[in-house]
């Protein structure tokens, strides 16, 4: 289990590093619907992997917890890149510009359905991103942690 706090510690550290020292600035995104696609395809094949990963792991639960925490920070973290790329290209997506922080920010409020209201999409095109996360989320976390966490129990019990 400390191996696994570990892991998914080291792994979210560097997740948010890379995202922090990302270009973002002066970023023009002109192929959003490619880039939102990309996304979900992105998510998709995570989740697909994890799956494998968990049907071959030798403690199946744990590969579960791990998987399920990354795929969240990973989703989080491409929202927000989407966020500020199109607060960057596209002037007034959102009630004020965004830097890394402030899109992060608006993933997690916008991902865990706090919304505080501070941020919000001004633009059909950013309505239309922040209703993809909301989706993704749902699908995700509904969805996907279920079917991780069946695909575990079976592969404990036959373990």
């Amino acid at each position: 289990m400390a191996l696994t706090v570990v892991k998914v510690t080291v792994r979210t550290v560097l997740l948010v590093w890379a995202y922090y020292l990302a270009p973002f600035a002066g970023t023009r995104d002109d192929n959003f619907g490619l880039h939102l696609a990309l996304t979900v395809v992105v998510v998709a094949a995570a989740v697909a992997y994890t799956l494998v990963s968990v049907l071959r792991a030798d403690y199946p639960i744990l590969r579960a917890a791990e998987g399920v925490t990354t795929l969240l920070v990973v989703m989080l973290l491409i929202f927000a890149s989407t966020y500020s790329v199109m607060s960057q290209s596209e002037t007034g997506a959102f009630s004020e510009a965004l830097d890394h922080t402030d899109a992060l920010y608006f993933a997690v409020t916008t991902s865990t359905t706090v919304g505080f209201g501070d941020i919000t999409p001004s633009t059909d095109t950013a309505r239309i991103a922040v209703m993809v996360q909301m989706l993704v989320n749902v699908l995700l976390i509904g969805v996907g942690v279920r079917i991780l966490v069946n695909t575990a129990k079976r592969r404990a019990r036959s373990a």
